[in-house]
């Protein structure tokens, strides 16, 4: 039943955002799986090349400044002795561009993985681009967020959080704080759904929130609220009550 529940909450939500996202064709060129992961949320076809890949370092900003050329789309493979993993416990192919270090994370094989991004590639519509980056990503430093205002991207949309605010004190274009950044948790949409109107950026390219828009993200908009709040119950009540029952079975030891 709870299960019937969820995937009717689901589905009005994607209905929803369908209904008021005006042009569907759109392209989200993102440092991770972020953006494939919209695109999956809304159940519509990839329109970018990066799904299921990271960019380390430079290669991003990099990959962003050169995306309609061919430098963008040549790779050659890298040794296993000459890759550095953005997750130590995966194991998948990396590749090299003249721009950068692409880490195919969701992919098993390297042929298949730049095939797939070659196709991809070709789906952009460059009319209609939006970028995100997350510089809370360990690998950011002060000199790409400089970089990153310098560009001034239109369309674009930058998260921060508690590290960055600890190495930058100035202002990011376009820049989003999220409160409670976790590790792993940028690289699912939903987990930052909350913090800005997504389909008003994607209609508009505004970066806007209000209590109302965030009252239809925790209703039916956002497909994580759900597991935030069984993961809340777990935190403030089922673990002090595991706690407190360890306690006095020690204390009926004694």
């Amino acid at each position: 039943m709870i299960r019937k529940l969820v995937l009717l909450r689901e589905q009005l939500g994607t209905k929803y955002s369908l209904k008021k996202i005006k042009n569907k064709d759109f392209t989200i060129i993102s440092d991770n799986c972020w953006g494939g992961n919209l695109y999956t949320q809304l159940k519509i076809s990839y329109k970018t090349p990066t799904v299921g890949l990271g960019m380390g370092k430079h290669g991003y900003l990099n990959f962003i400044e050169k995306l309609n050329t061919q430098e963008a789309t040549t790779f050659w493979q890298l040794s296993a002795d000459r890759c550095y993993p953005l997750n130590p416990r995966r194991i998948y192919p990396v590749g090299k561009t003249s721009l950068g270090t692409v880490h195919f994370l969701h992919y098993k094989e390297f042929d298949p993985a730049v095939r797939l991004f070659q196709i991809r590639y070709k789906k952009i519509n460059w009319d209609n681009i939006f970028y995100k980056i997350d510089f809370e990503l360990e690998f950011y430093t002060p000199e790409h967020i400089q970089r990153w205002n310098d560009m001034k991207i239109p369309n674009s949309i930058a998260f921060y959080s508690d590290r960055v605010k600890k190495i930058w004190d100035g202002e990011i274009h376009n820049g989003v704080y999220i409160n409670n950044w976790e590790a792993g948790s940028s690289y699912i949409f939903g987990n930052f759904q909350d913090t800005f109107n997504y389909i008003e950026w994607l209609n508009t390219g505004r970066i806007t929130t209000s209590f109302g828009y965030r009252m239809l993200s925790v209703l039916f908009l956002n497909p994580t609220t759900p597991q935030k709040a069984i993961r809340s119950l777990k935190n403030t009540i089922l673990k002090p009550l595991r706690v407190t029952r360890r306690g006095k079975a020690a204390a009926v030891s004694v």
